[in-house]
């Protein structure tokens, strides 16, 4: 009998093992059968099926044959044949297989029959009672909705070609991880054969993925050469290859397989220069769990041009199955900080995947089956970084399809890039939809939208550029859980340049500065200028300046609509805002002590008014230290009536209402710095 070396998802399987010894020889039905399950229990689906297939010949109305060849089928990515066999195990036993209505849906969603699949999705759910019955709810919702945008989606397709990738790349089994590099090199991983492999009883073959390189020229693809030993390692999958920012670093994934057919993968990083490579090393324990999968790494960037790694593991503390997780680099690119997870923004119920961010865009990309999609895997879009994320769009057709879209990664041009795809048209050995190809799309029409600008000093009247300011970029209406807009980009001015950001087309977006010994902005608050790039039908570069206002020490500055009760000390809700504002400028200067002044009319004695504005100075003190400020920094004064600056009374003798609203006031003067403070953008770690 010949046997097919399976191709698999690559989420974490990168190939499957053959079971030997199988030959042409004839097996009784219940030798099959413990042939098929043992296959199918190490993932070598394509050779169960052979299995199962016999078995049923002499036995079709076996249940457990019936529902075990639909799930081959459906792992190994026949959808016509999975559906079929779903069909044919609801009909034989359905009671037995309570999720077999459900796999039947995703089958025919998969198929492409939208329509067919909502209905049969919703009979799912009807019927349903198991004990995770209001978790697979909210799974049929999202599928629901996505047989809803797959139907609306195919109306109007982006303008996109699609390119299919010649036979310099793909090949017969599976391509995957394409990582475009400068404008000459092009990587890639492959599970490579150029045929169905044979087994005949004597020996087992070992197969695996490896990473290869080739020159690139324009639409050309040549010199193909294996990367060498050292990353390609013997008896291990590699693949999943990404460099750092500047090229000089290449994390790629190393993955073994139990004899229990459970794959463990573990990031490596290796030095890169010139086409030399170092010898990879393993990355810390943190980054690699034991016991848990690590793969699909990818850099991107930090605060005051540090580095963050994005990767995808299956470890404790994860939303769903596979997660992205993140970790923080340390400044000599040595250490690596905790793996937090990516949240809720970005990870579903289910499977997040293949993430890139695009350093160029400031755009993150990945793949999903958790998400409202047109298939199984459909590619992703947000901004933001670590945990802070806009609503992830997807991509919608021709890059997504009904089946798997993964791998996105986008040319520095801007002008296209590539994608994974088992859609029809791949190179197959079995189903049209069995393997994964490698993809490259091309935009029609390209329009390139740019930032720049100047940071000024708002009293010099030379307006000399200031060198050494933070410019940050934000997504405007869209806010962080501190309920500050959401920031995606930061640049450090230098030698009296401009800063300078890419755009994406239709979004809105507020840039600010700040510096050591400014205030952000023109008044004493951050204060965010807005670009807007919605409706660009052309290339265009903006040009904003910003401008930053010094710090004195001792001058006095107002804190607007700070509110208190009448006669008390509590602070009213009204007032969270603004401190809220001083909040975020004192954990910008982390140096700066203050004094918090508060001031009455005059009203009363003046010995009440001064044990009063004490007692208000005194509270917006607790708020601030209970925001984690801390108290060295903080010195409460009440003045009571003392220092006016407006008369409580008119010429005449008659009360000022307007003058004594001045008065009752709430101010802070910058008074001193401490000692050895390191100034650190608001959360940045050093490890």
């Amino acid at each position: 009998m010949r046997l097919l070396l399976c191709s698999c998802l690559l989420m974490i399987l990168f190939g499957c093992k053959s079971q030997k010894g199988a030959g042409d020889k004839e097996y009784s039905p219940k030798q099959n059968l413990k042939f098929a399950d043992q296959l199918f229990n190490m993932g070598s689906y394509y050779n169960a099926i052979d299995y199962y297939a016999k078995v049923h010949e002499s036995t079709p109305d076996n249940p457990h044959v019936a529902w075990q060849l639909a799930e081959s089928y459906f792992l190994s990515r026949d959808y016509v044949k999975a559906e079929e066999w779903y069909k044919k195990t609801m009909d034989q036993a359905a009671a037995k297989y309570p999720l077999v209505g459900f796999k039947y849906a995703q089958a025919q969603k998969m198929n492409g029959k939208y329509a067919e699949a909502k209905k049969s999705f919703t009979n799912f759910i009807k019927t349903y009672k198991q004990s995770d019955a209001q978790n697979y709810k909210k799974i049929v919702r999202v599928e629901k909705e996505g047989c809803d945008y797959a139907l609306e989606a195919q109306k109007s397709p982006a303008n996109i070609k699609m390119i299919h990738m010649d036979e310099n790349i793909n090949a017969a089994y599976t391509e995957f991880a394409p990582m475009p590099m400068g404008d000459d090199k092009f990587f890639y991983a492959t599970l490579y054969s150029d045929s169905v492999i044979e087994l005949d009883g004597k020996k087992n073959v070992k197969h695996f993925s490896r990473i290869f390189q080739l020159d690139r020229n324009g639409g050309e693809y040549t010199n193909k050469q294996k990367l060498p030993p050292a990353i390609n390692d013997n008896n291990y999958h590699t693949g999943n290859g990404t460099f750092s920012f500047n090229g000089s670093k290449y994390y790629f994934t190393k993955c073994q397989q139990t004899e229990t057919g459970k794959v463990n993968c573990e990031i490596y990083v290796t030095n890169y220069k010139k086409g030399d490579w170092g010898t990879p090393e393993k990355l810390e324990f943190n980054i690699n769990m034991e016991g848990y999968t690590s793969t699909h790494p990818t850099i991107g960037p930090y605060k005051r041009g540090g580095q963050v790694l994005y990767f995808v593991s299956d470890r404790p503390g994860g939303v769903g199955g596979m997660d992205i997780w993140y970790s923080v680099i340390s400044r000599n690119g040595k250490k690596y900080g905790e793996p937090q997870n990516a949240g809720r923004k970005i990870n579903s119920l289910r499977d997040d995947i293949t993430p890139y961010f695009d350093n160029k865009s400031k755009t993150f990309y990945f793949s999903s089956n958790g998400r409202v999609g047109m298939g199984g895997y459909d590619i992703f879009r947000t901004e933001g970084m670590m945990k802070k994320w806009t609503k992830p769009e997807n991509m919608g057709p021709p890059l997504n399809t009904r089946v798997d879209d993964m791998y996105f990664v986008p040319e520095k041009s801007g002008q296209g890039g590539y994608l994974v795809s088992n859609r029809p048209g791949s190179i197959a050995l079995k189903s049209p939809t069995c393997c994964d190809d490698i993809y490259r799309f091309e935009y029609r029409n390209v329009i390139n939208v740019a930032v720049q600008g100047y940071v000024y000093d708002e009293s010099d009247p030379s307006k000399t550029p200031i060198n050494d300011a933070t410019v940050s970029l934000y997504i405007a209406n869209s806010e962080d859980e501190s309920g500050e807009p959401l920031a995606i980009a930061s640049e450090i001015t230098k030698d009296g340049n401009m800063y300078f950001f890419d755009l994406n087309p239709n979004k809105e977006y507020k840039l600010s500065a700040a510096k050591k010994g400014y205030f952000s902005g023109k008044s004493l608050f951050t204060d965010y200028e807005g670009v807007s790039t919605m409706g660009i039908t052309r290339s265009d570069t903006f040009r904003v300046d910003l401008f930053l206002k010094k710090m004195e020490l001792n001058v006095a500055y107002r804190l607007q609509n700070i509110y208190y009760d009448f006669d008390k000390a509590t602070l009213r809700p009204e007032s969270i805002k603004t401190l809220d504002s001083l909040l975020i400028l004192l954990r910008e200067h982390p140096a700066i002590k203050i004094e918090l002044g508060s001031h009455t009319d005059s009203k009363g004695s003046n010995e009440y008014n001064i044990q009063l504005s004490q007692k208000r100075a005194e509270s917006v003190v607790k708020f601030l230290i209970k925001n984690k400020i801390s108290p060295e920094r903080l010195v409460p004064k009440g003045y009571g009536e003392e220092v006016a600056i407006a008369p409580n009374s008119n010429p005449d003798g008659s009360d000022n209402p307007e003058g004594r609203q001045l008065n009752r006031r709430t101010e802070f003067k910058i008074i001193g710095e401490l000692e050895n403070v390191k100034y650190m953008e608001p959360g940045e770690e050093e490890y």
